[in-house]
């Protein structure tokens, strides 16, 4: 299975030495790569930008603590199919990942520019945003294109001209072109070598002079026909141009193919020199043509945007920043750069890092844009690419729900140094199996997941499930995860599966004891979910502090687990990189300091 092991990144950007390691960044599915801001993915995304075909190229602000004489370096460790295991470096002397792959950065594109104004003897300096403008083509090719004109074939074969049909069609197809310059020295052959110009001469001369097209070519027999299909070059020539596209009407019969193929050799006996030009130029045009496409598909500022050709080059120029939404910017720009990684996207391998475009769109956008990466996914697949997608984000996909792939990885770079004990994450997986724990999973979930007055104690048969003597009872289980609070708020080693569950626990609590009257809390207490509870509690007219919502993210996901350990795995990471947000760490310590008394 193809995947990237470890990336190691030196002296590039805040980072001395990363190393990074992965057990399934596997290719041919979108990677998130998530972390707080702050902690380095921009230094992932300058690294591969950085990467120039022959070595690693930074500008002088991304070495590491701005000193060049720290020299950089980019290493990968990966397993491919088609390469074996490999370890590719590239430094400020070599890259060998260019050996095998193609890289390709997708950042926003918005930069300051810096603009001044004249007052007389005065100039004031500003700064406005931009958007950078995208070069899709350092050098547009010559603009050549295959001269056809059927006026001119039926000069050169004077009365018996009328036989042939128009094929301009067939010059203006990329593919046919592609197919001629790799026929070339048989075309070239067949136009100038005596034995297949003599039988394309003396076919000829097998048609009669007057007469309706049709007619002249009825009169052609099968014996006519092996004129031109005995000579070896010429039936190889008949034989590639059944796969030509664009032919015209009847050239199913053999009478017209032979004579498309006549006209092909004369274009190619006079053009010979421009074929592979004309291909290239018009395989510039359709390309061009797609981007516009794009351009019009997507433009919705109500202005026009199209690539323009400037010094050779072609760009497309986008409006200043201030001139249309962020929305509008950033799809035009994803969309356009995805197009031009495609173009560029020769070898069979390639990596793609795309630096947090995600995290500012709205729905409808991000759908936008997540289905044109999955349709780059699939079009790699069918062609037997090998792609790296990885997304750079800071918005965790366990609390946002913005990533709507079917099939994806996440990967939390910043590794936390929390402990957890099996004993709790089986008893939250026990919670979860209704089916062979349903009595047990109730009893957990009402007297140990959420606040209950009742102290619950395990019967001597589930304590033969639930070994660890501080669930023995609900008192005690609730004595253990108040105590990992503790560790937590003093900066040490904590159990985020307990935090989590002592927030809710707390939270519960508190507003229970805020309740006066007893059938409000026995109702409350009977309420499912905390979000009800609390809703519950606001009818009965209590003040429940808004901090009790915004930790909905930690207590409602985080205490659901199942028998997948790669989803356990990552859940985990989830509640630790929310945890680790000192604003949160703040809004715990104001919860564990609420009198639980009005």
């Amino acid at each position: 299975m193809n995947n990237i092991q470890r990336i190691e990144i030196v002296n590039i950007k805040g980072k001395n030495k990363w190393n990074l390691k992965f057990n399934d960044l596997h290719a041919n599915c979108p990677n998130l790569f998530v972390a707080p801001n702050g902690f380095g993915k921009s230094t992932i995304a300058t690294a591969f930008k950085a990467l120039k075909t022959n070595k690693i190229e930074l500008d002088n602000e991304d070495f590491f603590e701005g000193n060049s004489k720290n020299l950089p370096s980019l290493e990968l460790e990966c397993k491919l199919d088609n390469h074996g295991k490999k370890i590719l470096t590239a430094d400020s002397n070599k890259n060998e990942i260019s050996n095998i792959a193609d890289t390709y950065v997708i950042k926003n594109p918005v930069y300051a520019k810096s603009t001044s104004r004249s007052y007389g003897s005065f100039q004031s300096q500003s700064a406005r945003l931009d958007v950078e403008k995208l070069i899709f083509l350092e050098n547009i090719p010559q603009k050549i294109e295959v001269q056809y004109k059927l006026n001119d074939i039926k000069v050169i074969y004077e009365k018996k001209g009328k036989i042939f049909l128009n094929i301009a069609d067939i010059f203006n197809n990329v593919d046919n072109l592609e197919l001629f310059c790799e026929k070339l020295e048989i075309l070239k052959k067949c136009s100038k070598q005596i034995k297949p110009q003599k039988a394309i001469k003396t076919f000829i001369q097998q048609f009669s002079d007057i007469g309706t097209a049709a007619d002249m070519k009825n009169q052609i027999t099968s014996d006519d026909i092996k004129i031109i299909t005995d000579e070896p070059l010429l039936a190889e020539v008949i034989d590639f141009a059944r796969q030509l596209k664009e032919l015209p009407p009847n050239s199913d019969k053999e009478v017209d193919l032979i004579l498309t193929v006549i006209q092909i050799i004369e274009v190619v006996k006079a053009q010979h020199s421009n074929i592979k030009k004309s291909k290239n130029y018009l395989i510039y045009k359709e390309y061009r043509n797609d981007i516009d496409g794009k351009l019009q598909m997507f433009n919705t500022t109500g202005r026009m945007l199209k690539t323009k050709e400037k010094k050779n080059k072609l760009i497309v120029e986008f409006l200043s920043a201030n001139k249309m939404s962020n929305g509008e910017r950033d799809v035009l720009s994803f969309i356009l750069h995805l197009a031009k990684f495609k173009s560029e996207f020769k070898k069979d391998v390639g990596i793609l890092i795309i630096d947090e475009i995600f995290d500012y769109l709205d729905g409808s956008n991000m759908l936008v844009v997540q289905y044109y990466l999955s349709k780059l996914i699939e079009d790699c697949k069918k062609c037997e690419k090998i792609l790296f997608p990885i997304i750079l984000t800071h918005l965790d996909p366990a609390l946002f729900k913005n990533y709507y792939f079917n099939k994806n990885k996440i990967h939390y770079l910043k590794t936390y140094a929390y402990k957890i004990d099996n004993d709790m994450v089986n008893l939250l997986k026990i919670r979860g199996n209704k089916t062979n724990y349903k009595d047990l999973s109730d009893d957990l979930e009402k007297y140990y997941l959420h606040f209950h007055p009742e102290v619950f104690h395990l019967d001597e048969s589930n304590k033969q499930v639930i070994t660890n003597e501080y669930c023995y009872n609900s008192k005690l289980f609730y004595t253990e995860i108040n105590k990992e609070v503790n560790k937590f708020l003093n900066d040490k080693s904590y159990n985020p599966l307990k935090i989590v569950c002592a927030i809710r626990v707390k939270i519960e609590k508190i507003v229970y004891n805020w309740l006066s009257n007893d059938e409000d809390k026995r109702q409350y207490i009977n309420t499912h979910t905390t979000i009800k509870k609390l809703n519950y509690a606001i009818e009965k007219r209590i003040d429940v502090p808004e901090n009790f919502f915004l930790l909905q993210p930690l207590y409602n996901d985080a205490l659901h687990l199942n028998e997948n350990d790669y989803a356990t795995k990552n859940k985990i990471q989830s509640i630790c990189l929310k945890l680790d947000n000192i604003v949160i760490q703040k809004i715990v310590e104001e919860i564990f300091q609420l009198n639980e008394i009005t």
